[in-house]
């Protein structure tokens, strides 16, 4: 969550390479209010092995996301196990138009299992509810990360 992912790659790159075990395995990555950017030829996911599940919600998307979205890497029998999913995404490279044919565009409903608690199983930092995610204002996105570490705060001694 609020993560900005800055793509250098100079040709293909893909951010995820995700897969589960067995068809039950409970898990997979869920990208909520990210912002990427960067240059190249970069797909949201391909597909590494088979099962996959990854969702990018809330997300700005900018010029460096691929139009097509995702990569089966040439093994059409993975279309019909891999899960990858949008929702409510922005930016240039959220266009949906030439996303292919496996991904799919969710729901309120389809999306909400990956915003919830039990799926990203973390405790340091809690996904958003989808009603506080409805009542956000002001986020800036599509800007510019700093690739440098910030300067820690002097601490004085009197």
């Amino acid at each position: 969550m609020n993560t900005v992912i800055h793509s250098v790659a100079k040709g293909f790159s893909a951010i995820t390479a995700q897969a589960r075990s067995t068809p039950t395995e409970d898990s997979g990555f869920s990208f909520v209010q990210c912002n990427i950017t960067g240059t190249g030829n970069t797909y949201l996911g391909r597909a590494w092995k088979l099962r996959v599940q990854v969702v990018f919600a809330y997300t700005h998307m900018g010029i460096a996301v691929n139009p097509e979205g995702w990569n089966n890497k040439g093994y059409k029998d993975r279309d019909k196990t891999l899960f990858y999913g949008e929702y409510k995404n922005s930016g240039p490279g959220a266009a949906t138009t030439n996303r292919i044919a496996y991904s799919k565009i969710l729901t309120a409903d389809q999306v909400k299992p990956y915003l919830d608690q039990s799926y990203i199983d973390g405790a340091s930092s809690p996904p958003p509810r989808l009603e506080d995610l409805k009542n956000i204002k002001n986020i800036k996105l599509g800007s510019k990360p700093s690739l440098s570490p910030k300067p820690s705060p002097k601490s004085s001694s009197k």
